[in-house]
């Protein structure tokens, strides 16, 4: 009985001891939390991926037309982009190209919210979607339903933010002391490899990334790249307004074919979710002829994306002022 007795009493000890413990980490995780949610208020981010001063910072990602496939680097879309804005409010804008070429929207769909928790910008713009036809790399971790706003809530808080891209970087560590192949993506004119995976270096940050294709005789139809990539618009949406971030869609200026089916999808999503998007089909519209060309698979060339640039930056500038 006696016996019965201590032991009852240990376990109450251990029982004791075992919540103090637990409410002391829950005491500091949620004294961390607030230090971290107070520190954002009062000071700036110093990653040094941003223009010093600016106070407005936007995340530009998507695929080669993000990039700025077959153009020089200075004719990109995001690098035109940050040149209009400057002009119109000079140190106040920073603009970092995330681009890859290849990535389809779920790829950027579930990058996301590693990328708003390491940056973390102001405005997000995507241009992606038209690679869902032969790109379904990654379609079955896509996040919806519960587990999305799941991750939504947990986006809010800096402490999980800061977990998730330590631990992101650790993983990709990995993969480069295996002796994984590094494309530096800002010494890369065209497409990255012709290999299926590879491990993409940027800023000195590394992203793997795996281009599951499918057979030519097999691409998904127009109807299945819109469905699945008006899905993948929303979730950006949802998971860059959780992180406190606007997202900002981009068209392709092509308006045909698949380029259509992606356009099509961002229009809709843009009215049901006030998501705000970029005409490029009337951007372009506004080249003059004799600069007007189409480079390989439907890319813009320079001219064109500065006119895209241009609405973009006045969108911008639209939505700073709101």
């Amino acid at each position: 009985m006696a016996q019965e007795r201590r032991a009852r009493g240990i376990g109450r000890r251990i029982a004791r001891g075992a919540g103090v413990a637990l409410a002391v980490a829950f005491a500091g995780l949620v004294l961390l939390e607030l230090s971290l949610q107070l520190a954002s208020r009062f000071v700036g981010d110093r990653s040094g991926a941003w223009r010093a001063g600016a106070t407005r910072r936007v995340l530009c990602v998507g695929d080669s037309h993000t990039y700025g496939a077959l153009v020089r680097r200075d004719e990109s879309f995001p690098a035109q982009l940050q040149r209009l804005l400057e002009q119109r409010e000079p140190g106040v804008w920073s603009i970092l190209n995330l681009g890859v070429p290849g990535l389809s929207s779920t790829q950027v769909r579930n990058r996301l919210p590693v990328w708003l928790s390491r940056y973390q910008p102001d405005v997000v713009v995507a241009w992606s979607g038209v690679n869902d036809s032969w790109n379904v790399s990654e379609v079955d971790d896509a996040r919806g339903g519960v587990a999305l706003a799941l991750e939504q809530l947990a986006l809010r808080s800096r402490v999980y933010r800061l977990l998730r891209v330590k631990l992101h970087d650790l993983a990709l560590e990995r993969d480069v002391a295996r002796g994984r192949r590094v494309w530096d993506v800002a010494k890369v004119e065209g497409a990255l490899s012709l290999e299926e995976t590879w491990t993409v270096k940027r800023d000195g940050r590394i992203e793997r990334i795996t281009h599951e294709r499918v057979a030519l005789d097999t691409y998904a139809e127009d109807d299945e790249v819109e469905a699945r990539a008006e899905a993948d618009y929303a979730a950006m949406a949802s998971i860059a307004r959780a992180a406190g971030a606007v997202l900002v869609l981009v068209e392709y200026p092509l308006d045909a074919g698949m380029f259509a089916a992606a356009n099509r999808a961002m229009r809709r999503v843009g009215e049901r979710l006030g998501v705000a998007t970029v005409d490029s089909p009337a951007s372009q519209a506004r080249v003059p002829p004799e600069q007007h060309e189409w480079l390989w698979a439907g890319h813009p060339n320079g001219p064109i994306y500065h006119e895209i640039a241009r609405d973009a930056a006045e969108l911008l500038l639209r939505t700073g002022r709101e």
